[in-house]
């Protein structure tokens, strides 16, 4: 996605993602890649692997799998 994507709550995508910003309030099943700056809101729910620049997580929000975030080469 060529700009901001937003999973709204009750949605589920399954796939991989990306994009400049990934707003996650419902739930994604595969890995975001490459993106500048991810929010779990708190009815998000990741189920794969995650690459950012930056990471914002809200209590209650759950995730499965690996995070790389603020590296240099994370979200470029």
């Amino acid at each position: 996605v060529q700009g901001n994507l937003t999973i709204e709550q009750g949605a589920k995508l399954t796939g991989a993602i990306r994009a400049h910003t990934v707003i996650v309030a419902g739930e994604v099943e595969g890995n975001i890649e490459d993106a500048t700056r991810v929010e779990l809101l708190q009815t998000g729910v990741l189920t794969g692997d995650l690459k950012a620049g930056s990471l914002t997580v809200a209590a209650g929000s759950r995730m499965r799998g690996q995070a790389e975030f603020g590296w240099d080469n994370a979200g470029k």
